[in-house]
């Protein structure tokens, strides 16, 4: 099961630097991979797609626009968060999907809205995937079935140890 895993981020990892997208890896939590796709969607905009509750990934969001900036507006209702990162007006839009995900868009522009800031809008989306991984704590393995285990941690309460542009 590892080994086909790790073939599969392989390929994911090769597939990415020919499209342009950054396969960011995690922790593996029962079967499947922490973390997400991280793309451009434009000039000023980076995606991820978190396989977690809307809940914990408003939250996680919220968490990373604080500690990287200000928060200006936001509303759960509408998934929409608003505020300052490195002098960048910086918008997080989540979305639920099918399933357990959550789509997030950062979009960052700087100079009253003239002019794009892509790498804030990836140290954003990067962080919110840091915030989660680190959240969902670090793999355990040993248990008898050969299953992976991980401990149980309020992605919400966790720190980073240091977030920033890969």
């Amino acid at each position: 099961m590892i080994r086909k895993l790790a073939v599969i981020l392989v390929l994911m990892a090769s597939v990415s630097t020919l499209s342009g997208c950054l396969v960011v890896t995690g922790a593996v939590v029962g079967g499947a991979v922490v973390g997400g796709l991280v793309h451009a969607t434009s000039s000023d905009g980076n995606e991820v797609v978190l396989d977690t509750s809307y809940d914990t990934a408003y939250q996680v969001c919220r968490k990373e626009m604080i500690a990287l900036g200000s928060i200006e507006s936001e509303d759960y209702e509408q998934g929409i968060l608003t505020g300052y990162v490195n002098s960048a007006f910086v918008e997080v839009e989540l979305e639920r999907t099918t399933g357990n995900a959550v789509r997030v868009e950062v979009s960052a522009r700087r100079v009253g809205g003239l002019s794009p800031s892509p790498a804030t809008a990836q140290r954003v989306a990067f962080g919110v995937v840091d915030r989660l991984e680190v959240a969902r704590g670090p793999v355990l393995g040993g248990a008898e079935d050969g299953s992976v285990m991980s401990a149980p941690i309020d992605p919400t309460s966790v720190e980073p140890a240091e977030v920033g542009v890969r």
